[in-house]
């Protein structure tokens, strides 16, 4: 195991924010579950928290949004 990224972190937060499953939840746009997902990074940081990640884990994959 490694430690995650914060990046890591925020594209997977912003991703659970946007999906469930895989369905998208219409109810918060792409660029809010960023900022949120950026915030609560932040706070974790600030926070001492530490996520590991295994090693060689696929970053979770969204479907395409239906237009």
């Amino acid at each position: 195991m490694r430690e995650a990224t914060p990046e890591e972190l925020i594209v997977a937060l912003s991703d659970a924010l946007r999906y469930e499953g895989k369905r998208r939840v219409y109810d918060a746009d792409a660029r809010m579950a960023q900022i949120t997902a950026e915030r609560i990074v932040h706070h974790l940081e600030a926070g001492g928290f530490v996520l590991m990640r295994k090693e060689g884990g696929a970053a979770p994959s969204a479907p395409t949004p239906y237009r």
